[in-house]
This record gives C-alpha cells, sequence and structure tokens, in this order.
C-alpha cells in the first residue's frame, strides 16, 4: 500500500507512491481520516491481513510488505507465531519489543456477485419511437448474454503504534479481482491516493 522503506523518518508520501504499475478497477466507497493528524512518518510498520485462510493470509501480508519501499515492513505472520496471534497482549507486546510505530490492518468484508446483462447490439431500429416499435413487435430476442461480476470489499486501517490511534480508515471496492495479490495491489495504490488527497502523504 504505501511505499516506504528504510529511509528513515521520509513522508509516508514515499510509502505510498511507488505503488505505481498493475491495477484493478478499485475506488474507495468511504474513508475516514483523523482531523488532527499530519503527514504520516513512520520508521518500521507491521502489516496484517486478516484472513481464516493461512496461505492467503500471508500471500497479502507478503505484498503489502512489497509496497512499502520507503519504510521497513514486516509481514505479521513472519514475526507473531500462530500460539500468539489470538493474545492481543503479546501481539502489542511483540509489536513494541520489536520497534513499530505504525500498523497496516486489512481485511476482506466481502465478495458480492452481480449478473449484468451485456447487449448484443443496438439496431438502427432503435433511433425512434416508430422503428422501435414495430421491429421489438416482431423481434424479441437479442444475442446478448448475463455476465457474473465481482465486487471485493476490503476495508483498510492505517494505525500509529506511537500514539496508539486509528490514523486513516477506508473501505474499498473492486471489480472482478483477479486473485488476492492483484486484489491487495489494487487497494494499497487506491488507499495511498486517498490518503494523499487528505493531506497525509
Amino acid at each position: 500500500m504505501f511505499r516506504f522503506k528504510m529511509l528513515g523518518l521520509l513522508p509516508v508520501t514515499a510509502i505510498v507512491l511507488a505503488l505505481a504499475a498493475c491495477g484493478g478497477d478499485t475506488n474507495i466507497a468511504e474513508s475516514w481520516s483523523d482531523p488532527a493528524a499530519g503527514p504520516i512518518k513512520f520508521k518500521k510498520v507491521i502489516v496484517f491481513f486478516f484472513s481464516k485462510d493461512e496461505a492467503v493470509r500471508r500471500a497479502a501480508e507478503d505484498e503489502l510488505v512489497r509496497q512499502l519501499e520507503k519504510t521497513e515492513g514486516v509481514a505479521a505472520y513472519t514475526l507473531i507465531p500462530e500460539t500468539e496471534f489470538e493474545n492481543l497482549g503479546k501481539v502489542k507486546d511483540r509489536g513494541k519489543s520489536e520497534g513499530f510505530d505504525g500498523a497496516v490492518i486489512m481485511r476482506l468484508l466481502g465478495i458480492e456477485k452481480k449478473s449484468t446483462y451485456v447487449r448484443g447490439h443496438y439496431p438502427a431500429q432503435y433511433l425512434t419511437f416508430g422503428s422501435y416499435y414495430g421491429y421489438a413487435r416482431h423481434v424479441t430476442y437479442d444475442p446478448g448474454y448475463l455476465q457474473n461480476e465481482r465486487y471485493a470489499r476490503v476495508e483498510t486501517n492505517v494505525y500509529s503504534l506511537a500514539e496508539d490511534k486509528l490514523i486513516w480508515s477506508g473501505i474499498s471496492e473492486t471489480f472482478n479481482p483477479e486473485n488476492t495479490v492483484t486484489l491487495v495491489d489494487d487497494v494499497a495504490r487506491s488507499v495511498a491516493k486517498d490518503l494523499e488527497s487528505k493531506g497525509l502523504l
């Protein structure tokens, strides 16, 4: 999501601006940011992707870390054992002992399926009422088809661990995501744009 790799206290702009390439059709449906927050400056960020599927969680966290090119990012699964994952106290202690000052938590809220009718064509008879009326009375079949589409909704929260508070929260919608990795990449870029628009980058 953001692009921040170990360059000290570089503003989060760096964190995210490198989200450059492959992208899907993702938009931020809603977002909130702390009105008192200024430009984000993280030195070390831990990233979480909450999923019941361990393989999906690891792939998503690895992709989030890959996006952080100006700040040191660490995937939670590499640091927190499964036996401690449900223990908030141990998670917070581990974060503190490892020197994290920022955290990103992402989770899939759900995937909504929609069916859209794709029209075969618009004949010339559509252009006027009279021509269409006469045409439609006798032609009731259009070689179109139903196209099944998916919208993935993802919630992303950005926290300052130093202050223990939420800085930014948003829900994104992605149209027909290819897979978890591209979904995370697309969401990260959209989050970055929203953070930038709010003066946090």
